[in-house]
This record gives structure tokens, C-alpha cells and sequence, in this order.
């Protein structure tokens, strides 16, 4: 990313991954996306067993969805990712970090890269809590795609918080 910020991504975004994803959101089966989360490659858990070590204060938030969209679907597939990451590398999730309250297209159906960048920018607001952040912070989603929901995400974190240390997890990265 060009923030300067490390994209740690489980898997390739490929067709197989894209259709598990798409069952996750639209077919609202969260336990597959509980499922993909529980089983990251080893080199990604090695690398989170790794931070914890040498960050002493990381936390994991999710990357939220409007209010409204979360409560349509029943849930927020990014905090499912994150308390997986919790479970399974002991780094706590924080829901509070982030908030969205812009509503938005979903990305996914937002079209080429300048359509999403617009659609997503502007959408987050950090809360108070990202001011008392030290170390390092986790921002969990589910794809980065073109990386403009990460981006726009980074964008109101420092706002905030200047000297925390962000890094980006997702269960697939379209672009390398």
C-alpha cells in the first residue's frame, strides 16, 4: 500500500476464495468466513506470534459496515476475522476504533477502481479510543481489492493518531 502500510493477506483473491466470500455476504453463511479465519496459513499466524512479541500494546478492529448494512446481513464479516485472529493469537479485538457513517455501495458492486475510490471516501471516522492507541493496530477485512476501503479506514485512523503503527490483514488480496 502506499501509506506505507504492510498488507498481510491469507490467500490469493480467486475465484474459489471470491465464491466463499460472496456465500459469507449474500447467502449470510458467517461460518464459512469463521471457518477460512480459523484456518490462516502459517506464515501469516507465525508473523502475528511475532508482532505480539515485539509490540507489547496490539490490537485488532475490524473494518465496520454502516450500522444499517450490518444489521441487514446480521453481522460483520471483518469481526468475524478479528475474533479469530483473538482466538487464535491472543491480540483483543477493539469494535470501537472505527466507525462508519457514511453509507455506501457495496464496493463489490461499486465497479472500476475510480468508482470505488469515490464511493468509500470519506466513509470512516475514527472515535476517541484511536487516540489512545500505542503500538500497533490490526485492521481486519475480509478482500482488499483496489485498497480503497483500507486506505480511506488508515485515512481516519491518522487523523487521530499519528504514531500507531498500522498493519493490514485480510483473508485475500486481489493485487500484490
Amino acid at each position: 500500500m502506499r501509506e506505507g502500510v504492510k498488507v498481510l493477506a491469507c490467500w490469493k483473491y480467486d475465484k474459489s476464495i471470491a465464491r466463499a466470500i460472496w456465500r459469507v455476504k449474500y447467502d449470510k453463511n458467517p461460518q464459512i468466513m469463521t471457518h477460512l479465519a480459523r484456518h490462516m496459513p502459517p506464515h501469516i499466524l507465525s508473523l502475528l506470534f511475532g508482532l505480539c512479541r515485539t509490540q507489547p500494546n496490539v490490537v485488532c478492529t475490524p473494518i465496520p459496515l454502516h450500522a444499517k448494512h450490518e444489521k441487514d446481513r446480521g453481522f460483520n464479516q471483518a469481526l468475524l476475522i478479528a475474533r479469530a485472529i483473538e482466538l487464535l493469537v491472543g491480540i483483543p479485538t477493539k469494535e470501537n476504533i472505527l466507525i462508519k457513517t457514511k453509507e455506501t455501495k457495496q464496493q463489490a458492486r461499486s465497479g472500476a477502481r475510480q468508482n470505488r475510490i469515490k464511493n468509500i471516501h470519506g466513509a470512516f471516522q475514527a472515535s476517541d479510543a484511536a487516540n489512545h492507541l500505542k503500538g500497533a493496530l490490526l485492521l481486519v477485512d475480509d478482500v482488499v481489492t483496489t485498497g480503497s476501503t483500507m486506505r480511506d479506514a488508515i485515512r481516519a485512523v491518522r487523523q487521530n493518531n499519528k504514531t500507531v503503527q498500522i498493519i493490514a490483514v485480510s483473508l485475500a488480496r486481489e493485487h500484490e
